[in-house]
């Protein structure tokens, strides 16, 4: 066994390594960037090596400085976590020269499975049904659009080199081609340094099914069941749960066994994926192969009782899975939901800044995350903060579990994919496993509405209340405090809750609490604090548990249990209006600029798009609000922009 590991990661899953390797009695090395200095991640390891600046590109994907890390540290092996550098043969190979154990498949092993493409050869060469396309070395689109005629559309571009939904495109028309085809390319080159693309069958209402494997040094292979991973937006899982509800039990072996197969066939070592594309007729289809960990690798240890990273180790360290695996079987039910910082109301925009609340775990949750309060939230890395996990004796029993632990885990400070997540686990289509991976697509302004009227006043009332309390002191009587010259006229603050103006009217009273208007009555309103943040309050005749963080003079963060989180925000009372500049477009939040696609003098449509933005590895588009002509463009191609940056103007705009 090792005695020390590099992790060539951040975030959650190297806080779920240094986990498994602290649970082995093994020393971890953690690597950072810039922006990860004071993360929880390095903190919890038992050494740190700085590795450059907060791009990927100058810290977790520069091969050389992790390598030189654990001959550094004197560290045996290297565990590169998922994304980054886990699924490169050529890293792989630099740690097989160099003498470190890579903890994953061998080199020659990633370099068959890796590119979709030639896993695709390697399915079909084990007898595994695959999607009717094109993956050939011709790149033109030419020949894109000829073999997208010949299958019939819709059709779907995939990046060869990647996963996590970056680099794909569905084509449903002809005359859409060049621009998706364009797209993907230019996204697939950004993320994976890989341009080459394959050409699929697009089945409207298919769901995602995935197979988790593992073999050894020795011959062993085996499969520990499946997950279904049909919840997805922008091709993202966002939901994972296991087993499928979607597999009658004969599916279920024949899917398992086909990706068995697969794994025996290519003599895989270590943990790995394999994916499905199941069609609503019931038959299954190879769409790929995670030559790693999967993000969602966590519902499957809870049904099946198993560590998958502590069993990495022990493969890659030689040992047999025989020795560790027995008859294994799926008990129970388990959901997982990450937990994104991006905004579902705004077309899933990535979302940064700083944490203010932050939960903790519980004995019914099963937190996977490398963020805590105070943590910076940046546009470096994925949006995922962390994934919420549950265990239960049934389906029922899981998503009653998860709906819970949404409702009660405070977290603020920047906009989250919660409250979607939770109206997913109430929808009844979910219930009734009536989804698949374009479901949110369909149903996206449904399950975004926003919270109730009632919910944001209490979150305003509770937020005044708190305001208030900080900034008078209790020593003087309380007749002075909110002093005015017409005792019965109430006071009023206006709060911006969640993007939606507020009136607060308000009356001090003689025992430290107030009275808010609320329905043309004054109901008094006191709270009481718990442990942490935790805040009892009373309104009326009625008792609430909340969570209240105030981040500034004037900004308080509100928990509602059960409800959610609310930014409440105190506007002044004496605004300097000023008219809006019409036709100026700025930046939604940090990013690059991928591409501008309008020249100064160009006449423009509603809905056309202006520039492509890059943040947080997704791509997002800025669309003209109205026609008018493109006036002056203040930035360039591949420029940094921070969030509120005038990105171009317009003129002789046309109100719609």
């Amino acid at each position: 066994m090792f005695n020390k590991i590099v992790i060539a990661n951040r975030g959650e899953i190297a806080c779920r390594i240094i986990k498994a390797c602290k649970k082995l009695g093994i020393y971890t090395v953690a690597v950072y960037s810039d922006s990860d200095r004071n993360a929880l991640h390095v903190r919890l390891a038992d050494e740190a090596i700085y590795l450059g600046g907060s791009q990927p590109s100058d810290s977790y994907l520069v091969k050389e400085r992790i390598i030189e890390a654990a001959k550094i540290t004197g560290a045996e092996a290297i565990h590169p976590g998922y994304g980054f550098l886990s699924e490169k043969a050529d890293f792989a190979e630099m740690c097989e020269a160099n003498g470190i154990q890579f903890v994953g498949p061998k080199s020659e092993v990633i370099r068959l499975l890796g590119p979709k493409i030639q896993a695709k050869l390697e399915a079909i060469k084990a007898g595994v049904p695959v999607v009717p396309g094109y993956e050939g070395d011709d790149q033109s689109l030419q020949v894109f659009a000829e073999h997208a005629q010949k299958i019939g559309f819709p059709v779907l571009l995939k990046a060869s080199a990647g996963g996590g939904g970056r680099g794909m495109r569905i084509v449903r028309e002809p005359n859409e081609l060049k621009d998706a085809f364009e797209s993907a390319k230019r996204e697939a080159e950004s993320a994976f340094g890989d341009g080459k693309l394959l050409l699929e069958k697009y089945f409207e209402s298919a769901k995602h099914i995935e197979v988790q494997v593992f073999g050894d040094n020795h011959g062993n292979y085996i499969h520990l069941f499946e997950r279904e991973c049909s919840v997805q937006r922008r091709y993202q899982k966002i939901i994972e749960e296991s087993p499928s509800p979607s597999l009658s039990q004969s599916q279920r072996e024949a899917i398992c066994e086909s990706a068995r197969a697969l794994a025996a066939s290519v003599g895989y070592n270590n943990a790995g994926t394999v994916e499905f594309l199941f069609a609503p007729d019931g038959s299954f289809y190879f769409l790929e192969v995670n030559t790693r960990l999967q993000v969602e690798h966590p519902v499957t240890e809870e049904v099946t009782q198993t560590d998958l990273v502590e069993l990495q180790i022990r493969v890659a360290a030689g040992q047999r899975l025989t020795d560790w695996i027995g008859d294994l079987t799926q008990y129970g039910w388990a959901i997982e939901c990450r937990i994104c910082a991006e905004d579902p109301s705004n077309n899933f925009f990535p979302s940064t800044g700083k944490i203010g609340l932050w939960g903790t775990e519980n004995a019914a949750l099963r937190l996977e995350t490398g963020i805590e309060s105070g943590s910076e939230i940046s546009i470096y890395y994925d949006s995922m903060l962390a994934k919420f996990v549950v265990w239960g004796e049934t389906r029922e029993d899981a998503i009653r579990k998860m709906k819970y632990q949404l409702g009660t885990f405070p977290i603020s400070g920047i906009k989250l994919n919660t409250d979607l997540l939770s109206s997913i686990l109430t929808h009844q289509d979910f219930i009734e496993n009536k989804v698949d991976t374009k479901w949110i697509e369909r149903k996206q302004s449904e399950l975004t509405l926003s919270k109730s009227d009632h919910w944001s006043k209490l979150a305003s009332y509770v937020a005044t209340k708190a305001l208030l309390d900080n900034q008078f002191d209790l020593s003087y009587d309380g007749s002075l405090r909110g002093w005015r010259n017409s005792f019965y006229q109430n006071q009023w603050k206006d709060v911006d809750v969640n993007g939606n103006c507020i009136r607060v009217e308000y009356r001090h009273e003689s025992d430290g609490s107030i009275a808010v208007k609320s329905d043309d009555e004054m109901l008094a309103l006191s709270t009481q604090e718990g442990a942490g943040n935790q805040t009892f309050v009373q309104l009326g005749n009625r008792s609430f548990s909340v969570f209240v963080r105030q981040e500034s003079n004037n900004e308080i963060h509100v928990w509602l249990n059960g409800v959610g989180g609310f930014v409440c925000k105190f506007l002044p009372r004496f605004v300097e209006t000023e008219s809006d500049q019409q036709g100026s477009y700025t930046c939604p939040m940090p990013g690059e600029i991928v591409k501008i696609l309008v020249q100064p003098g160009e006449k423009v449509e509603a809905g056309q798009r202006l520039l492509i933005l890059s943040s947080m590895k997704m791509e997002s588009s800025i669309e003209a609000l109205e026609a008018g002509v493109v006036k002056e463009i203040f930035v360039e191609e591949k420029q940094f922009v921070e969030a509120g940056k005038e990105l171009l103007s317009m003129e002789d705009v046309i109100q719609s």
